[in-house]
């Protein structure tokens, strides 16, 4: 990814929207529809599941609860590991199927998690003081006037020509060139994304087994 001034950006939405010199879209109006464009460059990338913004935070459990709050800045859980005397074990996403199977366990350790809006559930409840692992994609941030932001090569012109369809149609002209052009762009990031690791193709996932060794917990 490449470093882009924000300053930049504003200055060739100006230009593609020809606004250079006049004050009618303000530059602070201006970094709105940067930030516009640039969530929807943001979330094509979180859909795509590529990693491209990851985070990491701990959870350290409280023994009998079961609820804890997602990172403040938690757009999309990812994953969640346990980490308890020495090995790491892969919690699985709670199903309706899975209901009764914690209450059964020999175990005193969480197997399952639940997404509760802002909160997770780890089922069954935990009785240890154990940490464990949030994986997520964070928020995007919110750019400022002299910010910057890492963008993939060619995402940059997206966001400008996303910035310079709004200024434009605040002031009601016709945008729909531009759009045909940022339409092309997002499709070209969509198709690059696409072909990324194209030498080690999907592959059918072992969900039964998740963690390598097992009866060290007595969780599968």
């Amino acid at each position: 990814m490449a470093t882009y001034n924000v300053n930049d950006l504003i200055t060739r939405t100006r230009q593609k929207a020809d606004m250079l010199n006049t004050d009618f879209v303000t530059d602070p109006e201006i970094v709105t529809y940067i930030n516009e464009a640039y969530n929807r460059y943001y979330n094509t990338l979180v859909c795509t599941y590529e990693n491209y913004y990851s985070s990491t935070s701990s959870i350290v459990l409280v023994p009998g609860t079961a609820d804890y709050a997602l990172p403040v800045d938690c757009l999309k859980p990812l994953g969640f590991d346990l980490n308890t005397n020495g090995n790491i074990i892969t919690l699985k996403p709670w199903q309706i199927t899975n209901r009764n199977k914690a209450q059964y366990s020999t175990s005193n350790l969480p197997e399952f998690y639940m997404l509760l809006g802002d909160d997770v559930r780890f089922l069954g409840t935990p009785q240890t003081s154990d940490t464990i692992t949030c994986y997520y994609t964070p928020q995007p941030t919110l750019l400022a006037l002299a910010g910057t932001v890492k963008l993939l090569g060619g995402a940059d012109e997206y966001v400008v020509l996303g910035a310079a369809i709004s200024c434009l149609q605040k002031e009601e002209s016709d945008v729909s060139v531009l759009e045909m052009k940022a339409n092309q762009k997002l499709n070209d990031i969509i198709s690059l994304l696409q072909g990324r690791n194209s030498d080690l193709p999907l592959k059918v996932t072992d969900v039964q087994f998740l963690n390598p060794h097992p009866w060290f917990t007595g969780i599968i």
